[in-house]
This record gives structure tokens, sequence and C-alpha cells, in this order.
């Protein structure tokens, strides 16, 4: 059986017939023969395409274009010339082109496939198509993949292609009898006569719109729309260009958003389930088109759906919604109870066949078609159902159902995170804390290494300065005080870094009760004489692991903030400490105590009688710098709060205007106290030790101080500028540097850098780390390595010494 093929001089006649035509296109259009050979190519925007019709006509696809051209375009023109119309987009010279490729039949046979690339980002190749059409191009026309259309200026539709009736449901005959008044939605009607009317007036080439028509059966369809006007040699108007595109898909999912969006919002604004039920029934039927709205939850004893909400905007509808808070629906009964028993999403496209419809005369009366009913779902479970119901045939298939489903989900997982509000606002709360305490943090931390940084210098002279002066100079005195001076400042700074949580910890076994003794002795001063100090001690109180001078810190400023509560009234201050096993409620009611494990804890309160905290200023006291004295930073509280942090600890604040303040602080017990050490004279740390130590620190006069105080300490001592310099100076003194005096800080190769090299170069050679930071900077390898020591900036000329003659001591 032999295949008859298509003449190949047919191609050819149809290029030599359509010559002019091409040439005048407004587009890009090209016809392929059966083997991919271009046999006409023109059209106006073939240039921007980058190539120019003697480019193209005569050679083959793959001798014009680079493969990768060819693999993209081949199978789009071989499914063309199978009988299947393609389109495309592509991106050339700024504008977005529609490529549309049609098979090309002459004489019943597909002869070639041509090709039509459109500027669809001005949307108006339309006109320009329908301009060039002629009798010649009534294939191309007829067989286009978008709706074509010549249309009377009166509306009457003059020439219909396959893919408008497709659109609309009509057929060609059924089409040419009408208006495209007719089929217009009412809605969408006066602004198309309008634009129509000023395309005819000359006041515009042509217009574009998106609107609705009325299908066949019934339903709405979404298309845009492209007219241009066909005029006459004189320029009399003749007809209309449509071009018609199908969009209903794209605005059915925009809607499907929209409503989700609209839904979303309304349970954000309302106050309660009730408002929130309304809401969400209003704005699903608003933007959905429906014209009723229920929602049915379900009873106690989930036996039966009750009506909880209904909403229409229709009067003649009150009747039907009337009727709906009386009914109720069990399992399987009418919509509700389908779908409560199918747990999905269900449509019923004609209510009036529906036999599962009990309220089928109701509907009638108020004309109601269609109807769909979705399941509400919280925390896995269908606790209701809402109904919706239209006057119209409404389209949409899974996708609809899918969009149902995510509703009933929204909605009903509203209910669920009611009941869970209060515990997310406390977590919101705790993150937001979190936060703010991080960045304040940040910011505290990093002005406290520079200032640390400074100090290096003034101490460090000051020291310097004395140990030069005689004991009777009167200049001396000047150095001390600045160095008194200085050394309050270090102090400012330890407080910003303990509120950072960062300060640099000397870990002793503490017995807080006793701590408490001492500290109220030594603030006994300050206290108002009408102030009197109630202590209540209980000696079964366990020993905490802790920085003394810290928690010292935050006794003085509890019992100074509670003497000044007090003020000038008669007043008492009370103390307590006892033991306390704390579980998990305990420690939630309590700030940091998310954070800690159940167990034995040191329980610390100070509790005063004085004029209390409004709720909005408790919320505020541990804030730096905020404060409600005349005086002061407003660091006292703040760093208090980082150093309880710090040592693991919880605190609960509890306060109201006109009856006190209570303070109550959990310190986790500890059992097994460490033996401190006390440091060694400088005299002693230094003798016999004289040894040559490399400075490396980026700051001047850090480097300067360390210098010239390991100098006159009787060392031999280098310096380095950087890291790169540090390391440069070790390899040229190899063998002969002891000590390496190391900035944590540094710009290019830091301090942790030089700590890893200097591990894998010289692992045995001691280091003493340096920063304004605490150790906790340090990576925990370096702080678990004997050979590595921290010293905290700013330091003294003693300080300095010790640590060094620590770090080269034999072990």
């Amino acid at each position: 059986m032999s295949t008859v093929l298509p003449d190949p001089a047919q191609i050819d006649d149809i290029a030599v017939e359509l010559r002019d035509l091409a040439d005048s296109f407004p587009g890009a259009l090209s016809i392929v023969d059966r083997e991919l050979r271009f046999v006409l190519a023109g059209g106006e925007r073939l240039a921007a395409t980058g190539y120019g019709r003697a480019e193209l006509e005569g050679r083959t696809l793959h001798e014009v274009f680079p493969p990768s051209v060819c693999e993209h375009l081949e199978p789009y023109y071989r499914r063309a010339l199978e009988g299947e119309r393609v389109a495309f987009e592509t991106q050339l010279e700024g504008a977005v082109y529609g490529t549309e490729i049609a098979p090309l039949r002459r004489a019943g046979s597909i002869v070639g496939a041509v090709s039509i690339g459109n500027d669809v980002t001005a949307r108006v190749t339309a006109e320009r198509l329908v301009r060039s059409l002629n009798e010649e191009l009534g294939t191309i026309f007829t067989q286009a993949p978008i709706g074509l259309a010549l249309v009377a200026l009166d509306g009457g539709w003059i020439r219909v292609n396959e893919r408008i009736c497709e659109i609309v449901g009509y057929s060609r005959e059924e089409l040419l009898a009408l208006s495209f008044q007719e089929i217009t939605h009412p809605d969408d009607l006066s602004s198309d006569l309008d634009s129509a009317q000023a395309l005819v007036d000359g006041a515009i080439p042509s217009y574009g719109m998106e609107k609705r028509y009325v299908h066949k059966d019934g339903r709405t369809i979404w298309i845009w729309l492209s007219v241009g006007l066909i005029r006459d040699e004189d320029g009399a108007p003749m007809h209309f260009v449509s071009q018609i595109e199908d969009i209903t898909e794209r605005k059915r999912s925009e809607r499907y958003r929209e409503t989700e969006r609209a839904v979303a919002s309304a349970l954000a604004q309302s106050g309660g389930v009730s408002e929130a039920s309304t809401g969400a029934l209003e704005a699903v039927c608003r933007t959905m088109s429906w014209d009723i709205g229920e929602i049915w939850l379900l009873d106690e004893r989930r036996s039966v759906l009750v009506c909880a909400g209904t909403w229409n905007d229709d009067t003649s509808l009150q009747a039907f919604t009337a009727a709906t808070w009386t009914q109720t629906f069990t399992w399987g009964e009418g919509l509700p109870g389908t779908v409560w028993r199918r747990e999905a999403p269900h449509r019923i496209e004609e209510l009036d066949t529906n036999e599962n419809f009990v309220r089928i005369a109701g509907a009638r009366a108020a004309g109601l078609r269609s109807g769909v009913g979705l399941p509400l779902v919280a925390d896995g479970r269908t606790i209701g159902t809402m109904s919706f119901f239209s006057r119209s045939a409404q389209g949409g298939g899974s996708e609809l159902l899918e969009m149902l489903r995510r509703l009933g989900e929204q909605i009903g997982g509203f209910y669920a995170r009611r009941r869970a509000a209060d515990e997310r606002r406390a977590l919101e709360l705790r993150l937001l804390e979190a936060q703010r305490s991080e960045s304040l943090g940040v910011l505290a931390g990093g002005i406290a290494h520079d200032f640390n940084n400074l100090l290096v210098g003034v101490l460090g002279n000051a020291s310097l300065l004395c140990d030069d002066l005689d004991e009777d100079d009167p200049r001396r005195e000047l150095a001390q005080q600045i160095e008194l001076a200085a050394t309050r400042a270090a102090g400012l700074t330890r407080q910003m870094l303990a509120y950072t949580g960062q300060s640099n910890q000397a870990s002793e076994a503490l017995d807080v009760s006793a701590a408490v003794t001492e500290m109220t002795q030594l603030v006994n001063h300050v206290l108002s004489k009408r102030a009197r100090v109630e202590l209540d001690l209980d000696p079964a109180t366990p020993l905490v692991e802790a920085d003394g001078s810290q928690i010292r810190q935050v006794l003085m400023n509890l019992l100074t903030n509670a003497a000044e509560a007090i003020g000038d009234s008669d007043g008492t201050v009370s103390v307590r400490t006892a033991p306390v096993r704390a579980d998990r409620a305990l420690l939630d009611a309590h700030r940091f105590g998310d954070e800690l494990p159940a167990g034995l804890y040191t329980l610390l309160s100070i509790t005063d009688d004085g004029c209390g905290m409004t709720a909005e200023t408790a919320a505020r006291i541990f804030d730096p710098y905020f404060t409600t004295k005349f005086t002061g930073r407003g660091l006292g509280l703040a760093a208090s709060l980082g150093i309880i942090r710090s040592h693991h600890g919880a605190l609960r604040v509890t306060s109201a205007v006109g009856t006190g303040t209570r303070f109550e602080l959990l310190l986790p017990a500890h059992q097994a106290p460490p033996t401190p050490t006390e440091p060694a004279p400088v005299a002693e740390a230094t003798a016999g030790h004289a040894r040559t130590v490399l400075v490396v620190d980026d700051e001047q006069i850090v480097r300067e101080i360390a210098v010239r105080a390991l100098t006159a300490g009787g060392h031999r001592v280098l310096s380095a500028t950087d890291g790169d310099d540090a390391l440069l100076q070790i390899d040229r003194h190899r063998g002969d540097v002891d000590c390496v005096l190391l900035d944590l800080t540094m710009p290019g190769r830091s301090g942790v850098e030089v700590l890893e090299a200097l591990a894998i170069t010289d692992p045995a050679l001691p280091v003493v780390i340096s920063s304004g930071y605490s150790d906790d900077a340090l990576p925990a390898a370096a702080r678990a390595c004997p050979r590595v020591s921290f010293l905290q900036k700013p330091y003294t000329v003693d300080e300095l010494h010790r640590a060094v003659a620590a770090a080269i001591a034999p072990a």
C-alpha cells in the first residue's frame, strides 16, 4: 500500500500567492514545507528576530539556526506538520512575542506549517493581523489557535474562526446569527461599547480589555479582547477586527487567591468566632459571586449540624435563609451532611435534580441553581461545614475543590488558633525580647570592646607613671586618680558586658546567704533611716557556682533599688534565701526559666513595700539606659539581668503601684565547689622568668603599653600589628619566642586564625589571648587547650605580668 505525499510545488505556489501579503504583515510570518525549508518569510517585525528574508528563504531550519535553537523550535514545527496547533512565547529585543504555528493545508493535505509571531506586549497584534487578512489567508484565519473575528459596526459577527466558536460554545452558524452584545455579560457591555465608539470616532487607534462572555451553557467565561478597526480608502470605518483569548482559568485562579486572601483578612480582623464566621462567609460570597453563604457546626455530642451563621445581601433571599436557622442535618443528610460524611468539598451543579438536597422547595422559590459545600477542619477533625448557593451555574473543577479544601482548613483552623492564642502571644513576647536583647547585646558588646582597648592605654600609662614617680611626688596622686577613674570606667564596661552575658566569670562556690549578709551591711549607709531590712536566710540554702563579685553586684543593685523605692517613707526591705525544688511550671513563670532544667535551685528574693511600678514600667526596667531616677545611667538592672542569665539563672518581677515590688531569683544549686587559687604577687610571678614575648595587637596604644610594661618587667619584647605580621615575626625568631600576647579581634587575620596556625607550626608555644570581649568569644578547642590562657581587657600592668608569668611558667 503506497502513501500519496503532497506535491512540493503546492507549497511554493502558496508562497508566491502570499508574497505581497507577507511583506505587509505587521508581525513576523513564515511558511516552511514538510522538510522544514523556509519557502516564505516576511512581515514588519521579521527584522526584530535577527534574521532577514534572504537568510531564511530557501534554507532549512538547521541551515539557519544553531543546534540549540533548532532543538527548541523543531518539535513545535513537527507537531504542526502532524496537524496540531502549537503556541509558545519568545523574548526578543525587550518585547514578548507570542509565536503560533499551525498546519497549512491545501487540497486536504498538510503541505507545510505557517508560523505567526505577534507582539503581545501591547495587545495590538489582532488589529495588524486582521488588517492584513484577505481571502488568500482564509486558511490561516480559520485555523488560527486564537479567536479571530470580523465584526460589523452594529456588533453583528461577520466572520469567525473555529477557536472563537470553541470559546463561547456556539457553532459558526449560531454565532453569525448573533451580535457580540447578545453574548457579552451585562456588566461589561457599557465599557465595551464606549471603547468601540471611541475607535470609530478616531479617538483611539485600538483597544484591549478584559471582559466576560456568557457561554452557550449559561456559565460566565473571561476573555482578553483586542480590537482594531478597518477603514476604506476614504477613511470611513468598515468593520472591527477582534482577537479573543480565553483567560477564564487564569481569572478563576486569581479569584481563588483573592478569596483566600479575603478570608484570611476577615479572620485576622475579627474579634471573635461569631464575627469571624460572618466575615468569612461574606468574603467568600463576594469574591466568588455566590448569593448565599451558611456555616454549620457540630453540636457538643457531634450528632447533628446546627446553623451557626448565614450571609446574603439580597432581600429576596431572606425567606430561604430564615428557614435555615430552624434546620438541622444529620450525618449524610442534605448538602451539609453529605460534606460531613465525605469529609471533602462537594458540588451540586443542579439543585433541582439532586435527590439528596432536602431544601429544594425553598431553593426553587429563591431561584437558586447550584451549590457547593466544604468541611471545616481543626486539628485533623471535621468540626462543621460551610455551604454556598448561586442563582447561576458556577464553573470550576478540581482546582475549585482544592481551593475549598484549603478554605475549610483555614477557617476551621481559626478555632484551634483561638484556643492557642494566649500561648502564642506569650511565645511571641519571649522571642521579641530575645531578639531585642540580642541586638542590644551586640551593640553593647562592641562598645565595651572598643572602650576596653582605650582603657588599656589609660590604665597602663597611669600604672607606669606611678612606678616612675617617687612616693612624695605630688604628680603621683594625679596619676593614681587617673588610674582610679580608668578602673571605674572598666567597671562600666563590665556592666555592659554583663548585660550581654559576655562578662568573664571567676567561678567559685558561693554562699548566697553570706553574700546577702555582707552586702546588707555594706549598703546600710545608703539606706534611709526609715527603711528597715529584714533577713530570712535559710541555713539549708545550697551553694551556687558563681562569680562572687558579679552576684554581689546584683545584690547591690537590687538592694539599692528597693531602698530608693521606699524613699523617705517608713518601709521594709525583706531579703530571703531558701532551697527550692523548681518544677517546669515554676521555671516557666520566670524569665529565662524556659531555658533551664527542673531541679534544685537557690532562691533569692528581695521585696520592698515602696511605691511599686506600673506594668509598662516593669516591662522596661531591664532595658539599658532606662531609668526612673533623676540621676543614674540606667545600666544597673540591665547588667544584673545579663549576670543572672550568664549564671544560668532565672528571674521573676512582680509589682503593683502602691504595694511594692518583689524580685525573685533562681540560681542552680552546686554541690562540688572549685578550689580558688590566690594570684601570686607580681614580684614572685615575674622573678626568674625574663623571656621573649611577642605582643600582637592592631591598636597602637595597647601594643605600646604592653611592650613598655613587659620591657620594664625584664622581658625581651617583640611586637606585631596584625595576624600576618605575628606569624612572620614568629617564623623570623623561631625558637626564641617564649610567649605570645595575642589580641583576639583584629582586621585581616584574626587572633583565632593565628591561634589555629600556631597549633600546627608551634603547638607548644604559650599564648595569652587578650580581648575586650570575654573568653566566650574563643572557640571551645582554644578554651580547652592548656597552652592558651585569657586576659580580659582592660588590664593593669600587674595583671599583665601575672598572665605572662603564668603562661611561661613550667607545668
